[in-house]
């Protein structure tokens, strides 16, 4: 039996190889391309995250800082956005500070990995700006 796997195995290696060595060319050439379309794809997926991590905290600031206004309602804001985004943004912590005439957003969190335990840079926003206020006209 164990000739026979081994007689198998033989062929095969035959299969790949040719006269002037370059025989296992196309199976590298095909682990080569497959780990690049990998590569290409975890990269837009990162970017895809890193735009719905931006488009939230834009979102929780425009709220927030909205005349009578809260830090709750950007903080809702946010994860409206993030859900409605089903998946894009995962892990992610929305910290909204209203404080005097000041608002500032912070939003992290992290792109999904195609490949297990691969880990990927984390995402990142900070926003800072006015709040509205009301002036009654001179």
């Amino acid at each position: 039996m164990k000739q026979s796997s081994r007689s198998k195995l033989a062929r095969l290696l035959r299969q790949f190889r040719r006269e002037d060595g370059v025989g296992m060319t196309t199976p590298t050439l095909w682990i080569g391309s497959l780990l690049m379309l990998i590569i290409a794809l975890q990269a837009g997926i990162w970017f895809l995250s890193n735009t719905v991590a931006q488009a939230a905290a834009q979102a929780a600031y425009t709220t927030a800082r909205a005349y009578e206004s809260s830090a709750g309602s950007g903080q809702q804001a946010a994860a409206d956005l993030i859900q409605s985004m089903n998946g894009y943004l995962v892990d992610v912590t929305v910290d909204v500070d209203r404080a005097g005439d000041q608002v500032t957003v912070t939003l992290s969190g992290s792109a999904p990995s195609l490949l297990a335990g691969v880990p990927l840079p984390p995402i990142e926003h900070t926003i800072t700006g006015p709040v509205e206020r009301w002036e009654p006209a001179p």
